[in-house]
């Protein structure tokens, strides 16, 4: 539905949030600036999101698919028959998606916790232009070696090519193709985990000719911790550091959010190891 109608993100149209000081706002009285983060931005370096108003659209008539490939040890090209496909609810897809036993009810969502633990490491890219065969042909391979592979390649344009860059914080609009994500799971805690990381950062470094560059993009949902983390609380060492990935999540929109945090919570209450850090000279700017 984003190529007809943009993100979710670019429909928002309110907003309630609490902020640093403790008030709740909605956007009339958080004003512009600070609507224009949370939209995109990573709403969690800003405040506390209580709830989105978003503009309701039809689901159009033709619905754009993703593609989603998992490892299999036999692929099912041209022979793929009623018993290889499983036929299920919506709330039954959400099920199976988080890797819950076939026959799970659906009840166990209410329990708030997985009832069993899985491990997983994500990478992503954006990319500007078609993938050349002899590309391809070396991503598969690789991709056959990791059996808990998954990635998901994602259709862009349409509206997604209209909306500007800077409409909100989410840049990665006209001249994208695809965006692809790369993962791997497994079940076992850390016992095999270093296997798992080492094969996903081998496939994400050939893909570097293929994708991005200056920045090399990645999505800011799919959070990946080897572009860098916030490890001191020191804002001039989290401005150095956050400079690196956050150009890579959010391009040149990366320094207005840095403006914006600086204003709405320059001693970095809300924070992680990849929030908007505030800038050292917090008190130079003015809201």
């Amino acid at each position: 539905m984003m190529r007809k109608y943009g993100l979710g993100a670019d429909n928002v149209v309110d907003a309630r949030i609490v902020d640093a000081t403790g008030r709740i706002l909605d956007r009339a009285a958080m004003g512009e600036d600070l609507f224009w983060a949370i939209r995109g931005g990573g709403g969690g370096s800003f405040g506390i999101i209580l709830w989105w108003k978003l503009n309701l659209v039809p689901v159009p008539e033709t619905v754009t698919v993703l593609q989603l490939l998992r490892h299999w040890n036999k692929l099912p090209e041209l022979g793929l028959t009623r018993k290889d496909c499983i036929e299920t609810t919506w709330i039954g897809s959400v099920l199976y998606i988080a890797g819950y036993p076939t026959g799970t009810k659906p009840e166990v969502l209410l329990e708030g916790k997985s009832t069993f633990k899985s491990y997983f490491k994500a990478k992503s890219d954006f990319v500007k232009a078609p993938i050349p065969e002899t590309g391809l042909n070396g991503f598969w391979r690789r991709f056959m070696h990791e059996e808990t592979a998954l990635t998901i390649w994602t259709p862009y344009g349409g509206m997604m090519s209209k909306i500007s860059e800077s409409e909100i914080p989410f840049p990665h609009r006209k001249g994208t193709i695809f965006m692809i994500q790369y993962l791997s799971s497994w079940g076992d805690g850390d016992k095999y985990a270093e296997k798992h990381i080492d094969w996903i950062r081998k496939l994400y470094n050939y893909m570097t000719p293929y994708v991005s560059k200056f920045p090399r993009e990645t999505y800011v949902n799919y959070r990946d911790l080897d572009l860098g983390m916030n490890k001191k609380l020191s804002n001039t060492s989290n401005f150095i550091t956050s400079s690196v990935w956050g150009y890579n999540y959010f391009k040149k929109n990366f320094y207005r959010l840095l403006l914006v945090k600086t204003r709405v919570d320059p001693d970095n209450l809300f924070r992680h190891e990849q929030s908007i850090p505030p800038l050292p000279f917090r008190k130079k700017v003015k809201g």
